[in-house]
């Protein structure tokens, strides 16, 4: 991937907006923001995928692609 394209992958696939905190929800294998997803989880502890249940201890933060989204905005403010 080049650092100085932004892919669909750093955009939160729920609210569309950029993510900072990146992390995988095991019960559907999506990836989304962290903020977005807890939000969600304050009113219904499901996966908003599939609907299975989910918790806060199996969300998997996905470093790699933070680094990633970081580097583009460095890039992008530089």
């Amino acid at each position: 991937m080049t650092v100085g394209l932004m892919t669909d992958e750093f955009l939160d696939p729920v609210m569309g907006t950029l993510m900072t905190d990146p992390v995988i929800l095991l019960a559907s294998g999506t990836i989304m923001d962290r903020g977005n997803i807890m939000r969600h989880l304050l009113n219904s502890q499901t996966d908003p995928f599939n609907r299975q249940p989910l918790t806060e201890d199996q969300l998997v933060d996905q470093t790699d692609l933070k680094r990633q989204i970081e580097d583009w905005v460095k890039q992008k403010k530089s």
